[in-house]
């Protein structure tokens, strides 16, 4: 099998990017925003929402059947005059990847599958230590100018110093009904590239509310999705939200702590104009919600 790594007839990496990141759930939408912003910089913006979905989907399967503990899991990226390649290495090789047909009671199992269908090629090889899934799309350079990574993540280490308030700005769409078909319409509006998390997020709420025979799981999953629409409705604070969520792991404190009062301040304002009483709150869990590191 072919190594993933190996440049071979794709030719020269004009972009790479390589993140190792901690085996938590939170790393995840870390790894997606990150794809997209960097893919869309480097020039192929039409691909940028199914790589980032394709890194969702690798990382997440890391973190269920390939992490270890205290292990990082890697993601790569990189681009050559023909091919986007992306991939993500964890360190339990025993354990190849393998698609299957997920019924309707699973709450897992169709990753790959829609790995597959979204990416031109996908494959895994093993190594030394651990394997890497991969996946690639034949994409030819536009040419559209872009930022190294680097100077972008300083510039955003900069301007973490003298943030404001978040400014007044018109929603794209009204405040949806925190019912599934309107917040599924609001989703596929305001963050269309969200909405497999959307329906992986309401399947494990139905399998959550026939375990406990309650209805509770549900009424979250619709308060949870609304703090996420309310957020994603609004471009300038869901844009500052997604970059308190990358400068959370800065190496810089002042930084890492800028970052979370603001992710917080934006978060429990959502929460406030959504209506979400307040014995409600610590029991919803968003991957908006940051930890301090």
């Amino acid at each position: 099998m072919a190594d993933p790594e190996s440049e071979g007839d794709q030719g020269a990496v004009r972009h790479a990017d390589t993140v190792d990141y901690t085996p938590v759930a939170r790393s995840v939408p870390l790894a997606r925003r990150r794809t997209a912003r960097l893919v869309a910089e480097w020039g192929h913006p039409g691909l940028a929402g199914d790589a980032a979905l394709v890194v969702s989907e690798l990382l997440t399967n890391a973190l269920l059947h390939g992490s270890l503990r205290d292990r990082l899991i890697r993601v790569h990226l990189h681009t050559t005059d023909t091919v986007l390649h992306v991939e993500v290495s964890d360190p339990r090789g025993e354990r190849p990847p393998s698609p299957r047909a997920a019924d309707g009671t699973d709450q897992f199992g169709r990753g790959l599958l829609l790995v597959s269908m979204l990416a031109d090629r996908w494959g895994w090889a093993p190594r030394t230590v651990g394997k890497t899934v991969y996946a690639d799309w034949d994409a030819c350079a536009t040419g559209a100018p872009s930022e190294p990574s680097s100077l972008v993540d300083e510039k955003v280490r900069r301007e973490w110093r003298w943030r404001g308030p978040v400014p007044q700005e018109s929603p794209l769409v009204p405040a949806p009904g925190l019912t599934l078909p309107a917040l599924r319409q609001a989703v596929a509006t305001v963050a269309p590239s969200r909405l497999p998390e959307f329906f992986q997020d309401l399947q494990r709420a139905f399998v959550r509310a026939g375990d406990e025979d309650s209805v509770v799981p549900i009424r979250m999953f619709h308060r949870q999705w609304g703090v996420i629409v309310e957020i994603e409705r609004h471009p300038e604070t869901a844009r500052r939200l997604h970059a308190a969520e990358e400068a959370v792991n800065s190496p810089d404190p002042e930084v890492r702590e800028r970052a979370v009062q603001e992710a917080g301040d934006i978060v429990r304002a959502a929460h406030r104009r959504i209506g979400m009483p307040e014995e409600e709150r610590a029991g919803v869990h968003t991957e908006t919600h940051i930890q301090a590191t």
